[in-house]
Protein backbone atom coordinates (compact mmCIF):
# COMPACT_ATOMS: atom_id res chain seq x y z
CA UNK A 1 0.00 0.00 0.00
CA UNK A 2 1.51 3.29 -1.08
CA UNK A 3 1.52 6.47 0.99
CA UNK A 4 -1.24 8.19 -1.01
CA UNK A 5 -3.66 5.30 -0.61
CA UNK A 6 -2.90 5.11 3.09
CA UNK A 7 -3.64 8.81 3.57
CA UNK A 8 -6.93 8.52 1.68
CA UNK A 9 -8.03 5.68 3.97
CA UNK A 10 -7.07 7.65 7.10
CA UNK A 11 -8.93 10.77 5.94
CA UNK A 12 -12.02 8.71 5.03
CA UNK A 13 -12.11 7.10 8.47
CA UNK A 14 -11.59 10.47 10.17
CA UNK A 15 -14.41 12.08 8.17
CA UNK A 16 -16.75 9.23 9.03
CA UNK A 17 -15.98 9.56 12.74
CA UNK A 18 -16.62 13.34 12.65
CA UNK A 19 -19.96 12.94 10.85
CA UNK A 20 -21.10 10.12 13.14
CA UNK A 21 -20.09 12.01 16.30
CA UNK A 22 -21.87 15.19 15.15
CA UNK A 23 -25.04 13.25 14.33
CA UNK A 24 -24.96 11.51 17.71
CA UNK A 25 -24.46 14.80 19.59
CA UNK A 26 -27.30 16.59 17.76
CA UNK A 27 -29.61 13.62 18.30
CA UNK A 28 -28.81 13.52 22.00
CA UNK A 29 -29.27 17.29 22.33
CA UNK A 30 -32.65 17.09 20.59
CA UNK A 31 -33.82 14.27 22.82
CA UNK A 32 -32.91 16.17 25.98
CA UNK A 33 -33.74 19.78 25.09
CA UNK A 34 -36.06 19.75 22.10
CA UNK A 35 -35.43 20.86 18.55
CA UNK A 36 -31.77 21.89 18.10
CA UNK A 37 -32.43 24.72 15.66
CA UNK A 38 -35.15 26.18 17.84
CA UNK A 39 -32.96 26.18 20.95
CA UNK A 40 -29.99 27.76 19.19
CA UNK A 41 -32.18 30.43 17.57
CA UNK A 42 -33.74 31.35 20.90
CA UNK A 43 -30.67 31.28 23.11
CA UNK A 44 -28.07 33.03 20.95
CA UNK A 45 -28.75 36.66 21.64
CA UNK A 46 -27.13 39.98 20.84
CA UNK A 47 -26.38 40.76 24.53
CA UNK A 48 -27.51 44.35 24.12
CA UNK A 49 -30.36 45.91 26.09
CA UNK A 50 -32.88 45.22 23.37
CA UNK A 51 -36.29 43.63 23.66
CA UNK A 52 -36.41 39.88 22.99
CA UNK A 53 -39.49 38.19 21.61
CA UNK A 54 -39.78 34.47 22.23
CA UNK A 55 -41.22 32.13 19.63
CA UNK A 56 -44.58 30.55 20.35
CA UNK A 57 -45.05 26.86 19.68
CA UNK A 58 -48.67 26.63 18.63
CA UNK A 59 -48.42 22.96 17.80
CA UNK A 60 -47.30 21.86 21.27
CA UNK A 61 -50.22 22.04 23.69
CA UNK A 62 -47.86 21.83 26.67
CA UNK A 63 -46.14 25.10 25.76
CA UNK A 64 -47.90 28.31 26.70
CA UNK A 65 -47.08 31.86 25.65
CA UNK A 66 -43.88 33.19 27.16
CA UNK A 67 -42.92 36.84 26.99
CA UNK A 68 -40.05 38.91 28.34
CA UNK A 69 -40.62 42.64 28.34
CA UNK A 70 -38.21 45.41 29.29
CA UNK A 71 -39.57 48.87 30.02
CA UNK A 72 -37.59 52.05 30.46
CA UNK A 73 -37.38 51.85 34.25
CA UNK A 74 -36.84 48.19 35.04
CA UNK A 75 -36.94 44.70 33.62
CA UNK A 76 -40.37 43.12 33.99
CA UNK A 77 -41.26 39.55 33.20
CA UNK A 78 -44.49 38.02 32.01
CA UNK A 79 -44.61 34.26 31.79
CA UNK A 80 -46.56 31.19 32.60
CA UNK A 81 -44.82 30.79 35.96
CA UNK A 82 -43.00 33.49 37.92
CA UNK A 83 -40.76 34.08 40.90
CA UNK A 84 -40.41 37.64 42.20
CA UNK A 85 -38.76 38.03 45.57
CA UNK A 86 -36.31 40.06 47.63
CA UNK A 87 -33.20 38.33 48.94
CA UNK A 88 -31.03 38.61 52.03
CA UNK A 89 -27.67 40.30 51.55
CA UNK A 90 -24.93 38.13 50.04
CA UNK A 91 -21.33 38.53 48.87
CA UNK A 92 -20.91 35.35 46.80
CA UNK A 93 -22.92 33.69 44.02
CA UNK A 94 -22.87 30.07 42.90
CA UNK A 95 -25.27 29.10 40.10
CA UNK A 96 -25.81 25.83 38.24
CA UNK A 97 -28.30 25.86 35.35
CA UNK A 98 -29.49 23.53 32.60
CA UNK A 99 -31.46 25.93 30.39
CA UNK A 100 -31.34 29.56 31.40
CA UNK A 101 -31.00 33.10 30.10
CA UNK A 102 -29.33 34.85 33.02
CA UNK A 103 -28.77 38.53 33.78
CA UNK A 104 -26.97 39.82 36.88
CA UNK A 105 -26.82 43.60 37.20
CA UNK A 106 -27.05 46.64 39.44
CA UNK A 107 -30.47 47.41 40.85
CA UNK A 108 -32.10 48.98 43.90
CA UNK A 109 -31.79 45.94 46.20
CA UNK A 110 -30.95 42.25 46.40
CA UNK A 111 -33.70 40.82 44.24
CA UNK A 112 -34.47 37.76 42.13
CA UNK A 113 -37.00 37.63 39.31
CA UNK A 114 -37.54 34.56 37.16
CA UNK A 115 -39.99 33.42 34.49
CA UNK A 116 -40.20 29.86 33.19
CA UNK A 117 -42.73 27.92 31.15
CA UNK A 118 -42.30 24.46 32.69
CA UNK A 119 -42.17 23.43 36.32
CA UNK A 120 -39.04 21.35 35.67
CA UNK A 121 -37.17 24.56 34.85
CA UNK A 122 -37.97 26.26 38.16
CA UNK A 123 -34.68 27.07 39.94
CA UNK A 124 -34.16 26.47 43.65
CA UNK A 125 -32.33 29.19 45.58
CA UNK A 126 -31.23 30.14 49.08
CA UNK A 127 -28.95 32.60 50.85
CA UNK A 128 -26.82 31.12 53.62
CA UNK A 129 -23.71 32.55 55.30
CA UNK A 130 -23.40 35.25 52.65
CA UNK A 131 -23.62 32.78 49.73
CA UNK A 132 -26.47 32.85 47.20
CA UNK A 133 -26.91 29.39 45.72
CA UNK A 134 -29.13 28.92 42.66
CA UNK A 135 -29.64 25.44 41.28
CA UNK A 136 -31.75 24.40 38.31
CA UNK A 137 -31.62 20.63 38.40
CA UNK A 138 -33.71 19.41 35.48
CA UNK A 139 -34.57 15.74 35.79
CA UNK A 140 -35.74 13.76 32.78
CA UNK A 141 -36.05 14.91 29.21
CA UNK A 142 -37.57 18.14 27.99
CA UNK A 143 -39.54 18.41 24.76
CA UNK A 144 -40.82 21.38 22.79
CA UNK A 145 -39.87 24.95 23.63
CA UNK A 146 -38.17 25.45 26.97
CA UNK A 147 -37.76 28.89 28.53
CA UNK A 148 -36.23 30.11 31.75
CA UNK A 149 -35.12 33.72 32.19
CA UNK A 150 -33.68 34.95 35.45
CA UNK A 151 -32.74 38.49 36.53
CA UNK A 152 -30.68 38.99 39.67
CA UNK A 153 -30.07 42.54 40.93
CA UNK A 154 -27.61 43.97 43.45
CA UNK A 155 -27.67 47.37 45.19
CA UNK A 156 -25.48 50.10 43.73
CA UNK A 157 -21.79 50.00 44.73
CA UNK A 158 -22.01 46.36 45.82
CA UNK A 159 -18.76 44.45 45.43
CA UNK A 160 -18.98 40.67 45.51
CA UNK A 161 -16.07 38.46 46.46
CA UNK A 162 -16.87 35.68 43.96
CA UNK A 163 -19.30 34.74 41.21
CA UNK A 164 -19.30 31.15 39.94
CA UNK A 165 -21.74 30.33 37.11
CA UNK A 166 -22.19 27.19 35.05
CA UNK A 167 -25.02 26.92 32.49
CA UNK A 168 -25.53 24.25 29.86
CA UNK A 169 -27.69 26.07 27.28
CA UNK A 170 -28.72 29.71 27.26
CA UNK A 171 -26.96 33.05 27.71
CA UNK A 172 -25.18 34.88 30.52
CA UNK A 173 -24.97 38.65 30.98
CA UNK A 174 -23.16 40.38 33.83
CA UNK A 175 -23.17 44.18 33.96
CA UNK A 176 -22.75 47.26 36.15
CA UNK A 177 -21.42 45.71 39.35
CA UNK A 178 -18.03 44.77 40.81
CA UNK A 179 -16.72 41.36 41.82
CA UNK A 180 -13.29 40.20 42.96
CA UNK A 181 -13.23 36.85 41.13
CA UNK A 182 -15.57 35.71 38.35
CA UNK A 183 -15.78 32.26 36.79
CA UNK A 184 -18.40 31.82 34.05
CA UNK A 185 -18.91 28.76 31.87
CA UNK A 186 -21.61 27.86 29.34
CA UNK A 187 -21.80 24.96 26.94
CA UNK A 188 -24.00 26.40 24.16
CA UNK A 189 -24.65 30.13 24.28
CA UNK A 190 -22.93 33.46 24.73
CA UNK A 191 -21.31 35.36 27.60
CA UNK A 192 -21.42 39.13 27.99
CA UNK A 193 -19.56 41.07 30.71
CA UNK A 194 -20.10 44.85 30.58
CA UNK A 195 -19.02 47.87 32.63
CA UNK A 196 -17.49 45.83 35.45
CA UNK A 197 -14.36 45.91 37.57
CA UNK A 198 -12.78 42.66 38.76
CA UNK A 199 -9.46 41.10 39.69
CA UNK A 200 -9.80 37.84 37.75
CA UNK A 201 -12.27 36.85 35.06
CA UNK A 202 -12.44 33.34 33.61
CA UNK A 203 -14.95 32.74 30.80
CA UNK A 204 -15.46 29.62 28.71
CA UNK A 205 -17.96 28.43 26.10
CA UNK A 206 -18.12 25.42 23.86
CA UNK A 207 -20.18 27.13 21.15
CA UNK A 208 -20.87 30.83 21.60
CA UNK A 209 -19.48 34.35 21.57
CA UNK A 210 -17.72 36.06 24.46
CA UNK A 211 -17.93 39.85 24.86
CA UNK A 212 -15.97 41.58 27.63
CA UNK A 213 -16.05 45.35 28.23
CA UNK A 214 -14.31 46.44 31.43
CA UNK A 215 -15.14 49.68 33.21
CA UNK A 216 -11.63 51.18 33.12
CA UNK A 217 -10.00 49.49 30.14
CA UNK A 218 -7.71 46.45 29.98
CA UNK A 219 -4.23 48.00 30.24
CA UNK A 220 -3.74 46.55 33.76
CA UNK A 221 -4.86 43.03 32.83
CA UNK A 222 -2.87 40.02 31.69
CA UNK A 223 -4.78 38.37 28.85
CA UNK A 224 -5.11 34.79 27.64
CA UNK A 225 -7.74 34.61 24.88
CA UNK A 226 -8.31 31.63 22.58
CA UNK A 227 -10.84 30.40 20.03
CA UNK A 228 -10.53 27.33 17.81
CA UNK A 229 -12.98 28.59 15.19
CA UNK A 230 -13.46 32.35 15.13
CA UNK A 231 -11.62 35.63 15.59
CA UNK A 232 -10.24 37.50 18.56
CA UNK A 233 -10.58 41.27 19.00
CA UNK A 234 -8.52 43.13 21.62
CA UNK A 235 -9.34 46.84 21.86
CA UNK A 236 -10.68 46.70 18.27
CA UNK A 237 -7.48 45.05 16.99
CA UNK A 238 -8.12 41.71 15.30
CA UNK A 239 -6.08 38.55 15.82
CA UNK A 240 -6.42 35.08 14.39
CA UNK A 241 -7.60 32.58 16.98
CA UNK A 242 -5.59 33.74 20.02
CA UNK A 243 -3.94 36.55 21.93
CA UNK A 244 -1.78 36.40 25.05
CA UNK A 245 0.15 38.93 27.10
CA UNK A 246 1.44 39.38 30.64
CA UNK A 247 1.55 42.62 32.60
CA UNK A 248 2.79 43.30 36.15
CA UNK A 249 0.20 42.76 38.87
CA UNK A 250 -2.43 40.14 39.60
CA UNK A 251 -5.32 41.20 37.37
CA UNK A 252 -6.14 38.78 34.56
CA UNK A 253 -8.72 37.93 31.92
CA UNK A 254 -9.00 34.42 30.47
CA UNK A 255 -11.47 33.68 27.67
CA UNK A 256 -11.81 30.44 25.74
CA UNK A 257 -14.29 29.08 23.21
CA UNK A 258 -14.23 26.23 20.72
CA UNK A 259 -16.52 27.96 18.21
CA UNK A 260 -17.21 31.68 18.37
CA UNK A 261 -15.65 35.13 18.36
CA UNK A 262 -14.14 36.82 21.43
CA UNK A 263 -14.00 40.56 22.00
CA UNK A 264 -12.14 42.16 24.94
CA UNK A 265 -11.87 45.89 25.60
Amino acid sequence: MNKKTYLIIIWTITLFVIIFSSYHYVKQFKNEYGDFRTQIKEFFSDYDDEDDEDDEDEEDEEDEDFEWNEDSSSDSIKGQKNINTSLDEFSKIKLEGNIMELTIKEGSDYHLECAFNKEKLKPAFEVSNGLLKINQNVKGRLHGNNHCKLILTLPAQTKLSSTDINVNVGSIMLKNFDCENIDVEINVGGISVKNMDFKTLDTETNVGEILIKTRNGISEYSLDVNTDVGEVSIDDNSYKHSYKRSVPGSKEINATTNVGTISVE
